[in-house]
């Protein structure tokens, strides 16, 4: 007499789940999602009375099996989420199930033509998903003429091409949701004869030019609007959504002031546009408490003292061209939990209101004109897990009076205050507190702003720029495990603190172009996942400790421009960087430096220098060997037959013997042979 089963995130297969199925011939509904089943159990398809069904994410394959037509009884399928593949939509399998309501597909390998025509007797459907898919095929939207009860439609991201094949004006059509991302749509009067409800969804399309003022009676009820990804370049003065609660326009062509806005809205995204002038105040007015962004323009002129009172949780205007003071207006209890202010011409102080945000985890204000001192007030934010303030005019030491909390930066994983003039010694205790750099948690995943409560019509990550072995890399998203540390080209002093080697999770080390003196702390060698160490243009002296050897992970390693002696490590990854990584050191030795650690150093004598020898070397194949040999037997046999006729030319050979005797010792100091 069981109605309902569900045993969802197991690990149950088919067969396990068969043996208990053929008995339950009054079960309605049935729930084995996030199983690892790989087959649907035939006992399944016995069960006439089944209702919904869902398999979402069960690892299923091969085509849908057309025994679901006895399930004549069936509301609700779910099978997104797998690897379904070959034809989609068979008369043979929907043709009976004439009570379907809730079809979703979504997530599969499906590909082929879809044979729209198997579900014009499922008139009871409101809802059809298959979006990410792979069709690779056309669709006419005549098709939505016959679903009269369709209500919730998604093709995105499924290779469609959606088309008016006759150009005939379709009845008016009410849709709740409509979602055709990816859909190759041009013209957006394909869509016209739709009136949508609530939701419409069409990025990553090739709409261009103007917005057709229909779009504004027709889907006046919309309550998200997003046409991100397109090439739109005017909306108007005024967007008439009374109802609009999130929009994103984003990476569209749209220029010219910023538009009038309906109240209501709670989440706007128009980055990655043209738009100019200033902020106006009247931004305010609106009931944006979730996300602004308008980043990536060319926005000008001081932020209305208003914008830190909105209460919004994500505020994103980099890359524009604000100036003045940054307003120090954030209330108490903010929910802010993220700010990015980069790449504009703010300059003053850091406001000391950010004391208020205590749910701030991402805080960038880097290339500004910012000059203060280092906000070490910041370290009281208790979420804080990302500060940026590279290229200011940050200025003095980093210290923390008697009274700091313990607690201070403990959540920060990315410090970066590269490119300021703060100098003084680091303190011992800096790295101390950056305890989420001393554990190395393995089930972190995703990105930075995946657990912000952002509509889902706005994709919003966190994004910055970072030095990356070696390169400055823009990053759109920022992986939650990203660990890194840059204090570089400012003019700190004194040692490097050996509380360093507790950050064992550190990716990315960057202390280059400072003052720096004493050795190179061996505690450095427990950083097992450092995969970037740049500590060049320092002061630094003594030997490279041992421990370095231990760094497996290091992709790039500079030490160049400091006073290093002695042999580099042999036998270890150390000696797998290029000379580049140690140039500038007089006193170190040994492979891959050309300069030997014996008791005789390679001669000299005014020849071209090392790296010259590595480009004369490297250019070599075995193509160029064979002919400079035979090229070299030739000569040889003239010049040889010359000696035996006239004086022997003793200046020629001293040079050939000169030269020869380099080129060994050369080749015998890069591959650690013993000079003799």
């Amino acid at each position: 007499m069981l109605k309902a089963l569900k045993l969802s995130a197991n690990k149950l297969t088919s067969s396990s789940v068969s043996s208990i199925l053929s008995n339950l011939t009054q079960l309605e509904i049935i729930d084995l999602s996030d199983n690892p089943l790989y087959e649907m159990p035939p006992e399944l398809f016995e069960l006439s009375s089944l209702q919904r069904i869902n398999l979402q994410q069960t690892q299923l394959y091969g085509p849908i099996p057309k025994s679901f037509s006895n399930l004549v009884n069936l509301k609700y399928l779910k099978l997104a989420s797998n690897n379904l593949s070959g034809p989609i939509i068979q008369k043979r399998t929907f043709s009976n199930l004439v009570n379907l309501e809730y079809l979703s597909l979504a997530s599969n390998n499906f590909t082929g033509p879809i044979e729209i025509d198997a579900l014009y007797n499922l008139v009871n459907l409101t809802s059809l998903d298959l979006s990410s898919n792979n069709f690779g095929t056309t669709l006419d939207v005549k098709f939505l003429s016959r679903l009269k009860s369709l209500r919730i439609l998604d093709l995105s991201f499924s290779s469609l091409t959606l088309i008016n094949e006759d150009n005939i004006t379709l009845p008016m059509i009410s849709i709740v949701s409509l979602r055709l991302g990816s859909c190759n749509i041009s013209d957006l009067d394909i869509l016209r004869s739709i009136v949508v409800q609530r939701d419409v969804h069409l990025p990553n399309n090739k709409i261009h030019g103007q917005l057709p003022e229909w779009i504004w009676s027709k889907w006046s009820n919309v309550i998200e609007l997003d046409l991100s990804n397109n090439f739109l370049t005017h909306i108007g003065n005024k967007i008439p959504l009374q109802r609009l609660i999130g929009l994103e326009l984003r990476s569209n062509l749209l220029n010219g002031q910023l538009p009038i806005l309906p109240q209501s809205i709670t989440s706007l995204d128009l980055s990655d546009n043209q738009f100019h002038g200033e902020i106006k105040p009247s931004i305010c007015e609106l009931e944006l408490y979730v996300l602004l962004d308008l980043s990536n323009n060319s926005l000008n002129g001081a932020l209305p003292h208003c914008i830190g009172m909105m209460g919004l949780q994500v505020l994103d205007l980099h890359m524009n061209n604000l100036q003045g003071n940054i307003p120090n207006t954030f209330p108490m209890n903010s929910g802010l939990m993220s700010l990015n202010l980069r790449g504009n011409r703010f300059e003053g102080e850091v406001p000391h209101s950010l004391s208020n945000c205590s749910n701030l985890k991402f805080l960038d204000l880097s290339e500004n004109n910012l000059n203060d001192t280092f906000p070490i007030w910041l370290g009281n934010l208790p979420n804080l897990r990302v500060l940026s303030l590279k290229s200011n005019k940050l200025y003095g030491p980093i210290s923390f009076p008697p009274h700091a909390s313990a607690d201070a930066f403990s959540h920060v994983q990315i410090l970066d205050l590269s490119y300021n003039q703060l100098n003084g010694s680091l303190p011992f205790s800096l790295f101390r507190r950056l305890r989420q750099m001393m554990s190395v948690d393995e089930t972190i995943l995703g990105y930075f702003g995946d657990e912000y409560p952002i509509y889902e019509v706005n994709d919003y990550h966190d994004s910055m720029a970072m030095v990356l072995n070696g390169n400055i890399m823009q990053l759109e998203r920022i992986q939650s495990s990203r660990t890194g540390i840059d204090l570089s080209s400012n003019h700190f002093e004194g040692e490097i603190p050996s509380s360093i080697g507790g950050l064992i999770a550190i990716q990315q080390l960057n202390l280059s172009q400072n003052n720096f003196t004493g050795q190179l702390p061996p505690q450095i060698g427990n950083l097992s996942n450092l995969h970037s160490l740049d500590l060049s243009s320092n002061q630094l002296d003594g030997h490279i400790p041992d421990k370095f050897a231990a760094l497996g992970f290091l992709a790039v390693m500079n030490l160049s421009y400091n006073h290093l002696t002695g042999p580099i490590p042999s036998g270890t990854q150390l000696q797998s960087f290029s000379n580049a990584s140690y140039m500038g050191n007089d006193g170190l030795c040994g492979f891959p430096l050309s300069k030997s650690c014996g008791n005789h150093e390679s001669p000299q004598h005014g020849f071209p220098d090392e790296e010259d020898d590595r480009e004369f070397f490297d250019g070599f194949t075995w193509q160029s060997v064979v002919v400079g040999y035979c090229v070299g037997i030739c000569i040889g046999l003239v010049i040889g037959s010359l000696m035996f006729f006239i004086e022997k030319p003793k200046w020629l050979i001293r040079i050939v013997q000169e030269e020869a005797y380099r080129m060994i010792l050369k080749y015998k100091a890069r591959n650690g042979i013993r000079l003799t």
